[in-house]
């Protein structure tokens, strides 16, 4: 009997985690012996013959160390090596940091992970333009303007693994300053990062050079339960144990702001919330090859039914 495509995608995701394991632990353990082949042979092969190499390796997000920092670093670019798209590398990048962040209180450590980035309204196909159009009620949206966008989530829910089902998140309409000042986490988001809600809704390209390269600060909510910042406190904190929220993220050289969010059923201190900054740059250099050189044409929700192609209203 033919092997299904969901289990064949089950499957090669089990081996990618595997192969990014692997080489994690060989990093570790280099680092360890520092660079004494014959020792990193030994602990390498006892390991292997017991099984302790592949097994699950988490990174507890309540001590995030250095080392882990560096192998969380190299696990994620290289869990997105065979995606052909950032929406696939954003998936694949949420993925493995569902899978690979523990704590000592839960099995995973976050409840939710979620990947955003922002488009021109001109570049989402029509469903998605519905959907902001719809969060702006009586405001006019316009064709440059940017749309924070949900490409890539994952969480213990299975409605929270499909974008399509965002209920209020899919897409949210950035039109002015004033408006991303009403919307407290998002604007949170944007000014611990340390940049300008005005350089986000109006980028100007031609000043970006200087941010290429740049780290950026995290967005750390160590105690979520009653921040204003965090929205749903009752049907979403509460009822799913949230106790800390990490969001990190930057500029790209277009001048669109991308970040993901972890929402974390264990404490996230400010020590472990700083290492983040570094992995927003291994995030940057996955998603960058996919930024540069695209078209504008709408490309952002392709595959979902739309009723129309024509210009935005």
């Amino acid at each position: 009997m033919a092997e299904s495509v969901d289990a064949r995608d089950s499957k090669s995701l089990v081996l990618r985690h595997i192969r990014v394991r692997v080489s994690s632990r060989v990093l570790v353990v280099a680092q360890q012996h520092g660079g004494q082949w014959s020792a990193i042979q030994s602990q390498l092969g006892t390991e292997l013959a017991t099984g302790s190499t592949v097994s699950p390796m988490s990174f507890d997000l309540s001590d995030f160390s250095l080392i882990d920092m560096l192998q969380c670093g190299r696990g994620l670019r290289q869990s997105a090596e065979q995606a052909s798209s950032v929406t696939e590398a954003a998936q694949s990048i949420v993925e493995y940091l569902y899978a690979e962040c523990g704590h000592p209180d839960a099995a995973r450590s976050c409840a939710l992970i979620r990947f955003y980035k922002t488009f021109s309204m001109r570049e989402l196909e029509s469903n998605l333009q519905a959907f902001a159009r719809k969060q702006l009620g009586d405001v006019a949206p316009f064709a440059s303007m940017k749309v924070l966008t949900l490409l890539a989530t994952i969480g213990q829910q299975q409605e929270w693994c499909d974008p399509r089902q965002s209920v209020g998140h899919r897409a949210i309409p950035l039109p002015s300053t004033q408006i991303v000042e009403e919307a407290p986490m998002i604007a949170q988001l944007i000014r611990e990062m340390g940049l300008d809600i005005s350089v986000v809704v109006s980028p100007d390209v031609s000043l970006l050079q200087e941010s290429v390269g740049r780290s950026y600060n995290v967005f750390h909510v160590e105690q979520a339960l009653g921040s204003r910042y965090i929205p749903a406190q009752s049907e979403f904190v509460e009822r799913y144990g949230v106790r800390s929220v990490l969001g990190f993220g930057g500029l790209l050289a277009d001048g669109n702001l991308f970040a993901v969010i972890m929402f974390s059923r264990g404490p996230i201190p400010a020590t472990s919330a700083a290492r983040f900054r570094n992995i927003a740059l291994d995030v940057k250099s996955v998603i960058h090859p996919f930024t540069v050189g695209v078209s504008t044409s709408r490309t952002v929700g392709r595959g979902e039914s739309s009723e129309t192609t024509g210009e935005v209203e």
